[in-house]
């Protein structure tokens, strides 16, 4: 997501931005700091992926069934510092990730086995930064619901939902699920 939707590549009209080589580049060009730090904490990140591999061998012969739809049988260390560090480099390494598990003919039963658990545990995040995304997305300047109120938002403002749990009742690699009641009164997830 761009910080800024003055820069380059931004339609005034639907406020979107256009991916052409020029936009990217030139946004690129914008920040090359920001990205020079990105690349090396990504860097750093498989490193530590690559490190744990390869340092440290199954204990045991596990028969891997990468296909299956049951929960995921492989628990090991470096399996844990793999599926944390596709979650620490963000979503769209996750969602690769996942991919993967369903296809051991690429990466083989091992890893794919490994990967699975990417598509069962998902730690969700914080709730505040959360809350904060629907009142940016939904362009609400006022509280969520009656006490939700958010850091800088306008406390005198009209109020989105009747009810909101400020708290998740699920995660998933893309986002979380909050309960809610609409003014007509109608239950939203």
């Amino acid at each position: 997501r761009a910080s800024s939707k003055a820069g380059k590549g931004w339609q005034e009209d639907s406020g979107a931005f256009r991916f052409t080589k020029d936009n990217v580049l030139g946004y690129a060009f914008e920040q090359p700091f920001a990205l020079l730090q990105r690349a090396l904490f990504l860097a750093s990140v498989v490193a530590g992926i690559a490190w744990a591999w390869r340092s440290e061998e199954p204990k045991e012969e596990v028969d891997f069934d990468a296909t299956s739809f049951q929960p995921s049988k492989a628990r090991t260390h470096r399996g844990d510092v793999l599926r944390s560090g596709l979650a620490e480099m963000g979503v769209f390494f996750v969602k690769m990730g996942q991919t993967f598990a369903q296809r051991p003919d690429l990466v083989g039963d091992e890893l794919a086995e490994e990967l699975k658990g990417l598509q069962e545990r998902n730690a969700p995040f914080d709730d505040q930064v959360a809350l904060r995304i629907i009142a940016e997305d939904l362009k609400h300047t006022g509280p969520l619901a009656p006490g939700v109120l958010l850091d800088g938002c306008d406390p005198d403002g009209p109020v989105l939902l009747a009810e909101l749990d400020p708290q998740h009742v699920a995660s998933a690699s893309l986002g979380q699920v909050y309960r809610g009641r609409l003014p007509d009164g109608r239950e939203v997830a």
